[in-house]
């Protein structure tokens, strides 16, 4: 995962060794998975904004840092004028 220069992808947080995948199934949800990934939080940085369901601006900030983000909301606003894929882009 580290082996590619963080500015290369949309994927900036490359300085981590390993990826980690939570998710929960009805009839859980958010909720569970909040409480489940608590211990694990302070240890970790960034996101892979796809595995995200409800993103929100915040969340972009973290998974898109600096001149990431840049780019992206750059590739965004040039592809979907429409705001499709992110509404309010």
């Amino acid at each position: 995962m580290s082996d590619v220069d963080p500015a290369a992808t949309a994927f900036a947080h490359r300085h981590q060794r390993s990826l980690i995948i939570a998710s929960t199934f009805p009839p859980y949800g958010r909720e569970a998975l909040g409480r489940a990934w608590e211990p694990m939080a302070e240890h970790t940085d960034g996101a892979y904004v796809n595995f995200v369901s409800h993103p929100d601006d915040a969340m972009f900030d973290q998974t898109y840092p600096g001149i990431t983000g840049a780019r992206v909301t750059g590739l965004w606003k040039h592809y979907d004028l429409e705001g499709i894929l992110r509404p309010g882009g």
